[in-house]
């Protein structure tokens, strides 16, 4: 299998540079690393971005050569500004919004590095030397294995469009049949929301996993949206 591009952002010009030339006949498949300058998901317009890859490689006939994201992380930290919460945040995000759009998605970076700066910043696994428990497993891992669990082989059925531009609500069915919807708020604002979801009961589940069982009242769920995503079973 040949991958083509393994570009760092995603350089729309340069894509379709490569395309225009035939650069897509010798390729099974094309990677990007579509970092975002330590912006969030949204902000950093992960999902337009991809979108906008997928156009190119269709016109350019392409159409089945899969995108691959084979480099994509957050650093948290005094270089970047960004804080671990919204790490796990943008993480768990960057997961469900690209759920449907990718076959592979590789994260950097596994383990921390022994360094300083902004490098030191990335990893889901703690250093080996020089914490307090070394090779500790860091909170986007946990939830990582938590979306592992809960959503391989999913698929994604529609993005919920509300009249609230920071409500973020994806639709999926996991492979077991089940209707989940991963839900947030993006700019990690406390909200409160009512769902009539046609059911008397629902499970809500955290980032980690844990389940809290919710009874309607007059047919809707009241749910309090935050920064870390919560998924509805």
């Amino acid at each position: 299998i040949v991958v083509g591009g393994v570009w760092s952002l995603v350089p729309f010009e340069w894509i379709e540079g490569v395309l225009r030339n035939g650069g897509g006949q010798y390729c099974d498949a094309f990677s990007t690393h579509p970092y975002m300058n330590y912006s969030s998901p949204e902000a950093g317009k992960l999902e337009e971005n991809i979108d906008k890859m997928r156009e190119l490689l269709d016109k350019y006939g392409c159409e089945n050569h899969p995108i691959i994201i084979s480099e994509l992380g957050w650093s948290a930290g005094e270089a970047t500004k960004i804080t671990e919460e919204q790490k796990l945040s943008y993480t768990m995000r960057s997961a469900a919004i690209l759920q449907s759009r990718t076959p592979l998605l590789i994260w950097y970076l596994g383990q921390q590095k022994q360094t300083t700066g902004l490098e030191e910043g990335f990893g889901l696994i703690d250093k080996s030397a020089g914490v307090e428990v070394p090779a500790n497993a860091k909170p986007p891992l946990i939830a990582l294995s938590n979306w592992n669990n809960l959503m391989t082989n999913a698929r994604f059925d529609k993005k919920i469009v509300t009249n609230d531009t920071d409500e973020a609500i994806y639709k999926f069915k996991t492979e077991d049949g089940r209707d989940v919807l991963m839900l947030w708020s993006i700019e990690g604002v406390k909200n409160k929301i009512s769902l009539g979801l046609g059911c008397d009961s629902m499970e809500l589940m955290d980032i980690y996993g844990n389940v809290t069982k919710l009874f309607a009242t007059n047919g809707k769920f009241d749910i309090v949206l935050g920064l870390q995503p919560q998924y509805i079973i």
